[in-house]
């Protein structure tokens, strides 16, 4: 159960109705997920949004190793709203199910892509060493460009701060 109350649509102050239908447009029927939350603040909701939709829609990254980076967050930060939201999208862009399966169970996959390999010693490095070898940089340098390496690193703080709220306030798993 939440630690807030659900948002209907039909009583969002006038700021919060703007910042919603301006993102979600015909699609805003039902709040969910850390919307719920940042709704409480119509701007940084805007904002948020934003990026979220900027990645979605407009990154570089292909969306199966986008959905891998993401996945690789959110189990780190053992989030269930997200993680039902994006394991599913992750299987559709192509992310092998043992994969997905073994970040589940945190463990650590067994990859035959070399792309994947090399995202994820990004990412654990990254969250283990608060910094990246050379070594590794210029691997996932050399995969995605300095445009992919810039947003794969804001897409990894995105989705922390995705889980975060998630967690903060006990956002429920959408029926």
């Amino acid at each position: 159960m939440s630690r807030l109350e659900n948002l209907p649509l039909n009583d969002l102050t006038e700021a919060q109705k703007k910042a919603y239908l301006g993102t979600m447009g015909d699609h805003g029927t039902k709040i969910q997920g850390p919307a719920v939350a940042w709704l409480r603040s119509p701007g940084l909701y805007e904002h948020l949004a934003a990026m979220i939709s900027f990645m979605r829609y407009q990154s570089v990254l292909s969306p199966r190793i986008r959905e891998f980076a993401i996945l690789i967050v959110i189990a780190d930060w053992d989030s269930p709203f997200p993680w039902s939201k994006h394991a599913p999208m992750a299987k559709e862009a192509g992310l092998a199910a043992d994969i997905i399966e073994a970040l589940r169970a945190h463990q650590q996959p067994h990859f035959s892509n070399e792309d994947e390999q090399t995202v994820y010693a990004f990412c654990a490095e990254l969250r283990e060493e608060h910094a990246v070898s050379h070594a590794i940089y210029q691997a996932m340098l050399d995969q995605v460009g300095e445009q992919g390496l810039v947003e794969l690193t804001t897409l990894l703080g995105l989705y922390a701060t995705v889980c975060m709220t998630s967690n903060a306030f006990e956002i429920p798993v959408a029926g």
